[in-house]
């Protein structure tokens, strides 16, 4: 079975963040919208579904 190293590295960063929230998705989602906020700040861009349904 071939393994995509992109969704290998996605998978590894996942797990490494969940390991840090204690396994605990409530902490996991907030890490995550803190992290968006930060980058938006930052100027990076973000696309939702909406935005492709569009």
């Amino acid at each position: 079975m071939w393994n995509d190293p992109i969704v290998e590295e996605v998978r590894k960063a996942g797990k490494k963040l969940s390991d840090n929230c204690d396994n605990d998705i409530h902490e996991f989602a907030h890490t995550i919208r803190q992290y968006k906020k930060k980058r938006k700040k930052e100027g990076w861009k973000f696309v939702s579904k909406k935005d492709m349904n569009s």
